[in-house]
């Protein structure tokens, strides 16, 4: 039987198998310091972020042909608060595994008077919140 990939890649992009399509919960380590978002990954490419004090929007692609791996991009705003900065641009590139996805990379920290204020380094760890595997 001769197996359909194009069929099985839209089967993936609808299921979420092998892809990041749906919602996580994530704890994200930059430094001395812990945070914890949601993430939810949309088939159309988008992903949104979420914690008690910012959102973000941004976009996420396939880093191999399984799906395994993949990179996502996001700019986290801060809400109008003292002592948060402006904005975050996040890159990560992420390894998936079952309901689990971890990534690593370089975020740019902003003030709100559009001021660089710092480069680090963030890991991810994330597990699926809607039941896919």
């Amino acid at each position: 039987m001769e197996h359909n990939t194009a069929s099985s890649e839209a089967l993936n992009e609808t299921t979420g198998r092998n892809s990041p399509i749906g919602s996580w919960s994530a704890s994200v380590v930059y430094g001395d310091k812990t945070a914890e978002v949601q993430l939810t990954f949309e088939p159309d490419g988008s992903v949104r972020l979420a914690t008690s004090v910012s959102t973000g929007e941004g976009t996420w692609t396939r880093s191999d042909q399984d799906g395994a791996r993949f990179s996502y991009r996001v700019k986290e705003v801060f809400d109008d608060k003292p002592g948060l900065p402006g904005w975050v641009d996040i890159e990560q590139d992420a390894a998936l595994s079952g309901p689990a996805f971890t990534s690593s990379g370089a975020s740019v920290i902003w003030a709100v008077s559009g001021t660089r204020l710092a480069s680090v380094t963030a890991d991810v760890s994330a597990r699926r919140e809607d039941g896919r595997a």
